[in-house]
């Protein structure tokens, strides 16, 4: 089973945003691998750049055509981990990361991406580094997913 890490703000937890962040970067709800239920029986919610976080992680983790009313949504980032990947592969999946990325309304400019592709025994994977312009400040995130 793929493992994905997205840093945020603050680990185990997500950050209330500020009203600006909110206003711009909007609620939505908090997935992991399934919904998460507040202790008071409500659907979690993420929001502010965290909420981007997860769109993000979506969008990249997310296959084509795994949306029946979006085909073209998703870069199926799982999928390039199941196989050892040539430059030219790379380079076809960091176009996709941009394309996507440029697709998501909260953010204004993609300012750099970068692929790692990674082996440890038989697994193999690889880690995605992004720049963004969002809010009009820029953003960075990372994540990494593997395959066995």
């Amino acid at each position: 089973m793929p493992t994905v890490t997205l840093p945020t703000e603050s680990a185990g937890s997500v950050a209330v945003a500020d009203e600006t962040q909110i206003d711009f970067f909007g609620v939505d709800l908090y997935f992991t691998d399934d919904l998460q239920v507040t202790s008071s029986s409500d659907y979690a919610t993420v929001d502010g750049l965290d909420a981007l976080r997860q769109a993000i992680r979506s969008r990249l983790l997310t296959s084509p055509g795994e949306y029946a009313v979006h085909p073209d949504y998703g870069c199926g980032l799982r999928n390039f981990c199941k196989k050892r990947a040539s430059q030219s592969d790379r380079d076809a999946l960091r176009q996709l990361i941009i394309d996507q990325l440029s697709q998501e309304e909260r953010i204004q400019s993609v300012e750099e991406v970068t692929l790692t592709s990674f082996s440890s025994g038989n697994m193999t994977g690889v880690k995605v580094f992004a720049r963004i312009i969002a809010l009009g400040r820029e953003n960075s995130f990372a994540m990494q997913t593997f395959a066995e």
